[in-house]
């Protein structure tokens, strides 16, 4: 498979963008089509201004444009692009909802590897009891690439005021509650909480989870950054291109 990829900006994502697609065995990136490639892969679709014959034309459709911007004439280039495309690869099923369904894919990318925070740091604002569910606690501790930190009931204020600062998620592991005030007190602190629908931890900002220890275990483990996130990306994005060519 030749895969060219058109990058329309030499700046900010979109240039990131590309260059991660890039990476693909055998593939080739500039800011024109080639003529001799059996893919041309437009990143984003604002470069896919002309058909290249021969080839597959493919555009990256990112956000369908508002109908004030430009007097709608961003909006309407959208649609050209995904009309005129051999196939589109929509950036997420909203905007893919905008392309032709019939030849339409999804792909979102993902972030690069140097983003990537190492452990992730979890709380529990807690004495530990049996309501408090000390078994999610463990399921949590068992979870890869995360730190799992109890409070414990004891920590002076100043301490837990520190205590907060240093975590990324409040996670509630607790079946029955009236609040809990840690709650208020992470949201307070910039800190994000994981929370079931118990005491009044929904009435809040929160991520929620449906009150299994599965449940918060598959939400804590989306949450986790993964340091092959990029290969199983690249992989899905070339069997979408080996489906295209099987197609085309």
């Amino acid at each position: 498979m030749k895969l060219h990829v058109v990058k329309s900006e030499d700046t900010w994502i979109l240039k990131r963008v590309a260059e991660f697609v890039g990476q693909i065995p055998g593939s080739s990136v500039s800011r024109s089509p080639s003529p001799n490639a059996d893919i041309n892969f437009f990143v984003s679709y604002q470069g896919f201004t002309q058909r290249q014959p021969d080839t597959l034309n493919v555009p990256w459709m990112t956000h369908l444009p508002a109908l004030e911007d430009n007097s709608g004439w961003r909006r309407q280039k959208f649609f050209n692009a995904a009309n005129r495309a051999d196939f589109c690869i929509a950036m997420c099923r909203k905007t893919a909802q905008h392309c032709p369904r019939l030849k339409t894919f999804i792909w979102g990318g993902v972030a690069d590897l140097s983003f990537i925070k190492s452990p992730i740091i979890l709380g529990v604002a807690a004495k530990l009891s049996r309501r408090k569910r000390p078994d999610r606690i463990e399921a949590l501790k068992n979870i890869a690439g995360v730190d799992v930190r109890v409070s414990g009931g004891s920590l002076s204020q100043n301490r837990l005021v520190r205590w907060f600062r240093e975590l990324d998620y409040l996670v509630v592991t607790s079946d029955t509650e009236g609040g809990p005030y840690s709650v208020l007190e992470a949201i307070a602190s910039g800190v994000p909480v994981i929370a079931p629908n118990v005491g009044w931890c929904w009435d809040h900002p929160c991520i929620h989870y449906d009150g299994t220890t599965e449940g918060l275990v598959k939400t804590v483990t989306a949450l986790t950054p993964d340091a092959n996130s990029s290969i199983r990306s690249l992989d899905q994005l070339q069997s979408i291109f080996r489906t295209l060519l099987s197609k085309g």
